[in-house]
């Protein structure tokens, strides 16, 4: 089994997810859009929303308090983005900034696989995501978060790791670190199969 990036913007050297809103020819693709993007009024989805038949999964998406557009309309995106999944049975990648129960909310009606990228909140969030049937993909400061790494230890739910936007990120050191910190030598295997279990999805 292989280290996996579950998220990225760039190419790497592991199997990866990566996020872009335009094809790309790696193997496994996320159709971004980014709460950040989006217009400041709803305007209905863009035309190459149609094209998420192509990607692998529809992501990042999402709600964030902090920038973006109001979040009425963010919201208002992201239902349409959600059903929009559902119908081509892609599963979800989110972005998630201070409006957590506003996702769980929008998210509640459909049963896709779904995650949330860079995720390093608090243990009390991780619990809330896992018993919704959520993955959490942890950001590389994973390994400097001791309340995350003692829930790895018995992790209850799925778990992954990513780089994100930053290049200089040695996945595979971030993913040793985290094995040896929190005491679980099988959290990679444990990454592994929810990489290979959520691009298969819908095939």
């Amino acid at each position: 089994m292989s280290v996996c990036d579950f998220h990225t913007h760039h190419k790497s050297v592991y199997p990866a997810i990566i996020s872009t809103a335009v094809a790309a020819k790696e193997k496994y693709t996320s159709l971004e859009f980014h709460p950040w993007n989006l217009p400041e009024k709803f305007s209905g989805l863009p035309e190459y929303a149609a094209g998420l038949n192509d990607f692998t999964a529809l992501g990042e998406v999402g709600l964030d308090r902090l920038h973006g557009p109001e979040l009425p309309v963010q919201q208002r995106y992201l239902k349409e983005l959600l059903q929009l999944a559902h119908d081509c049975r892609k599963p979800v990648i989110f972005h998630c900034v201070r409006a957590f129960p506003e996702l769980f909310a929008l998210i509640k009606p459909y049963s896709f696989p779904w995650a949330i990228h860079g995720f390093r909140g608090k243990a009390e969030l991780l619990e809330a995501i896992w018993q919704r049937g959520g993955i959490v993909s942890f950001h590389h400061s994973i390994t400097e978060n001791l309340p995350l790494l003692k829930k790895l230890a018995s992790p209850n739910g799925k778990i992954a790791f990513e780089s994100d936007d930053d290049e200089t990120v040695d996945l595979e050191q971030v993913v040793a670190d985290t094995m040896k910190s929190s005491g679980n030598p099988d959290l990679m295997n444990l990454a592994y199969e929810t990489f290979m279990e959520f691009v298969s999805y819908g095939k």
